[in-house]
């Protein structure tokens, strides 16, 4: 019997444990779930899925699951990676994330290669999808023609579906806590040849609409370093490259005035935030001690009016009222993510939406040409959902080549190989995650 650990049984994971579950009898399969609490599987238990009560800091416990697995599956979030990757490329294990590789995690190639495993990172929706999607076409584009720009974008939103009123048109469909932090780490892309950085202040005002076929217009904002896709694409005689994030329309906006008062700030705490009321908490970091009307205080010093969409936003999430905040000593993200968490959870008639798309430029015939690439799934209920679908279903299907043996790899990669992403992409296509492409 071969096993697989799998280390965290967050919203990511229940599509993937499933996954693995229905091919455990073909290919004598036990999959261990590894997670401080576990208590969904313990309830509703799947075949060959065993349940493990786990705390991954205690490493000692956390090597010996590992000992007698041949893969290791981190769902984790990003910044305890680099423990596990550690510990795997010391024991020779084979390790798979859904997060983005980092110049530390990288340095571990070597120890990797040494120990005859591999370490396959960036293998879920954004990214993952997105890398085997848009290098299938970049491949049959390099081989003909002049490719001049290419962008791509990807957003985790709602179905269109609530009749809930609810002026964000978003609510948390995975990790909270990166939906609050997101941009805060600035990003850079290339824009005509040149490079372009995007400070935490600016990204959120430097907005691309994006219309997509039959779904109509997005916001697009950009995402991290794009940069760093120009090797690993190949595409270093681009023009253009830019990978972003969507949302729907007037989000950014109201977004971006949550982070110019400070409100996103996870490195500053309020030591008595304990029963502090929702509009102090508002006023706390740009307008403390001021005693003001709190909508003048805004349309004043943000030059809107009273009635925006963006104050809309603020009001519909009650951050003007007079409700107690009920966690102690948080930061301010801490507590907006709290806040948020009260108007942001899905109901449980409500499903989630995931859409990417991709666009390109190229010259054919001499003729500047452009392609769009595109899908959305629609989650089916509050556990498969399309987040979960399009994070766990990569990495599932991965795993099915591997038992295969159709896979051989040695150190750090990412999903841009042909042999990868080929069988991937017409797997997830019986799923339902079907790219269609329009030329014009």
């Amino acid at each position: 019997m071969k096993n697989i650990l799998i280390l965290g049984a967050g919203k990511s994971s229940t599509v993937l444990i499933k996954y693995l579950s229905n091919l455990s009898e073909k290919f004598n399969l036990k999959i261990k779930v590894a997670a401080l609490d576990v208590s969904y599987f313990f309830s509703n238990p799947l075949n060959n899925v065993l349940p493990i009560e786990l705390d991954i800091n205690n490493l000692d416990q956390l090597k010996r699951n590992m000992m007698d697995v041949s893969l290791v599956v981190s769902m984790l979030p990003n910044f305890m990676h680099f423990k596990i990757a550690k510990i795997c490329s010391n024991i020779g294990k084979n390790l798979i994330t859904a997060s983005y590789l980092t110049s530390e995690i990288k340095k571990l190639h070597t120890d990797f290669i040494k120990k005859n495993a591999f370490l396959l990172m960036e293998m879920g929706l954004d990214p993952g999808i997105d890398h085997m999607s848009a290098m299938k076409i970049i491949h049959k584009l390099g081989k003909d023609y002049n490719l001049k720009s290419f962008e791509s974008y990807t957003g985790g939103l709602l179905t269109p579906n609530s009749k809930l009123y609810n002026p964000w048109n978003y609510k948390f469909t995975w990790n909270s806590k990166n939906v609050v932090l997101a941009g805060s780490q600035g990003a850079i892309y290339l824009e005509n040849k040149k490079k372009v950085k995007l400070s935490y202040d600016e990204i959120f005002n430097k907005i691309n609409l994006i219309e997509i076929p039959q779904l109509g217009i997005f916001e697009g904002y950009a995402n991290r370093d794009s940069i760093k896709y120009l090797d690993i694409y190949n595409l270093k005689n681009i023009d253009t490259l830019f990978r972003g994030t969507l949302r729907n329309k007037g989000f950014s906006s109201a977004w971006n005035l949550l982070v110019k008062l400070g409100l996103t700030d996870d490195k500053t705490s309020i030591n008595q935030s304990f029963n502090m009321t929702y509009n102090n908490f508002l006023r706390s970091k740009v307008f403390k001690n001021k005693k003001e009307d709190i909508y003048q205080l805004i349309s004043s010093k943000f030059n809107i009016k009273k009635n925006s969409l963006e104050v809309q936003c603020l009001d519909w999430l009650e951050l003007f009222s007079n409700k107690l905040i009920k966690i102690k000593n948080g930061t301010y993200a801490d507590i907006l993510e709290y806040i948020l968490s009260k108007k942001w959870n899905m109901k449980k008639n409500e499903t989630d939406r995931v859409v990417m798309v991709h666009r390109f430029k190229y010259f054919k015939n001499k003729k500047l040409r452009n392609l769009v690439s595109y899908f959305h799934i629609d989650g089916k209920n509050q556990i498969e959902t399309a987040m979960a679908q399009t994070v766990g279903l990569p990495i599932g299907i991965f795993i099915k080549l591997f038992l295969m043996n159709k896979i051989n790899l040695k150190g750090i990669h990412l999903p841009v190989k042909e042999e990868i992403y080929n069988p991937i992409l017409k797997e997830l296509k019986t799923f339902g995650i079907d790219f269609k492409e329009v030329n014009y």
